[in-house]
């Protein structure tokens, strides 16, 4: 009959109506730069509109640091220092120059001590250093590994020992010597 034929026309408009609401097309999307995923701003699932930024890459090319000390040992660095990194998980050591420096006030320093999930690189402040008045301070490194060069290694998430290089002598060093100029004299 008539109605039943219209009945089912209904529900073959609902159905597909429903299968087009719950078919969610998957786009393969491809980045410009070769790199490492360091951030991802969207979760499974999640609609995206245009222009919204999905994620960050890193250019391994590039590989820097940040390191967070307190701020009266930072007021003895300069920009463009030399420094030495040691990545915990590289057997040589690299050179490398302070890029900026930043003091960091609290409310930024309790958020990098809150994990972040969605982030590659979390900066680790020790207890005891939590409370103090900090700085941020970039480091860029400047021989990289060939591994690196070929971005096949980001060094993301590594632990690394960092020493500024100073020409400047010990406080201790400058005593001794004014002290000895007072007992020339």
């Amino acid at each position: 009959t008539i109605n039943k034929l219209e009945t089912e026309i209904n529900n073959q408009k609902a159905k597909l109506a429903e299968a087009k609401r719950n078919n969610k097309p998957e786009i393969s999307i491809k980045s410009p730069i070769a790199g490492l995923v360091y951030q991802i701003f969207i979760k499974e699932g999640e609609n995206v509109e245009d222009s919204q930024n999905l994620l960050t890459i890193l250019n391994c090319k590039n590989m820097w640091l940040e390191v967070v000390i307190p701020t009266e040992i930072a007021t003895r660095i300069a920009t463009d220092q030399p420094v030495k990194i040691k990545l915990d998980n590289q057997p040589e050591s690299l050179s490398g120059q302070v890029t900026s420096l930043g003091i960091l006030n609290n409310s930024i320093a309790q958020a990098i001590t809150a994990d972040s999930p969605n982030t590659a690189i979390n900066i680790s402040i020790p207890p005891k250093y939590q409370g103090e008045n900090l700085s941020r301070i970039a480091v860029n490194v400047a021989n990289l590994p060939q591994h690196n060069k070929d971005q096949k290694f980001c060094g993301v998430g590594n632990n690394a020992s960092v020493t500024f290089i100073t020409n400047v002598k010990s406080f201790s060093e400058q005593l001794q010597q004014v002290w000895q100029k007072q007992l020339v004299k």
